[in-house]
């Protein structure tokens, strides 16, 4: 009698903690991912949406308006769903905005036809001066990003216009978390089912 065996090799992720773990796949791949960065700074496959960033302007003494164009790897950013926020020195949120559109065609605007925000930022007379900072929401990567620019809180005067508006720029994460929750980590599961980095015992 003549046996013959057929094994499929279907290529995934085979640990069954990760985001995109695959019952049917045979051999690990290296392909397992472990989550984003959610807005409150912890993993998960998926964050639940938009951060909860809110401000109640009653609870300040002032504002100052400012025009930005924000830009995440270079590109200019205004999704429907995105969210500007601002925060102040004690981390607090202090304004947050939508996409205000298209900056229109007005002269000496370069940047006419780019998406832009109109964030009132508020706080108290004694934070003139202060270092005021920024985070944006992108929801079509569900992700929060830190902008690298800053602004001197200096009510009533704003922060940019549509001619010269802020520019605040930003890069998305590309973090991952390995099969043992450590961040950017080498470590995979074997095919014993193991969590290591020593690719010696697989």
């Amino acid at each position: 009698n003549t046996y013959q065996f057929s094994t499929e090799i279907v290529l995934g992720c085979t640990d069954s903690s990760a985001c995109n773990y695959n019952p049917d796949a045979t051999v690990d791949d290296g392909s397992c991912n472990y989550g984003n960065i959610c807005s409150d700074g912890s993993y998960a496959c998926d964050c639940g949406g938009s951060p909860d960033w809110e401000v109640n302007e009653n609870d300040y003494e002032t504002n100052s308006g400012v025009t930005a164009i924000v830009y995440i790897d270079d590109y200019v950013q205004g999704g429907a769903d995105d969210i500007l926020a601002a925060f102040g020195p004690d981390g607090s949120v202090r304004g947050v905005a939508s996409s205000a559109g298209p900056i229109p065609p007005v002269p000496g605007a370069v940047y006419a036809g780019a998406n832009h925000y109109l964030i009132s930022v508020y706080g108290n007379n004694a934070e003139n001066g202060s270092t005021f900072t920024f985070k944006y929401y992108s929801a079509s990567n569900d992700q929060v990003v830190e902008l690298t620019e800053t602004i001197t809180f200096a009510p009533p005067a704003g922060v940019g216009d549509v001619v010269d508006p802020l520019i605040l720029n930003g890069t998305l994460s590309t973090d991952t978390v390995d099969c043992a929750g450590v961040t950017n980590g080498d470590a995979a599961e074997d095919d014993c089912g193991v969590c290591d980095s020593v690719s010696s015992n697989d």
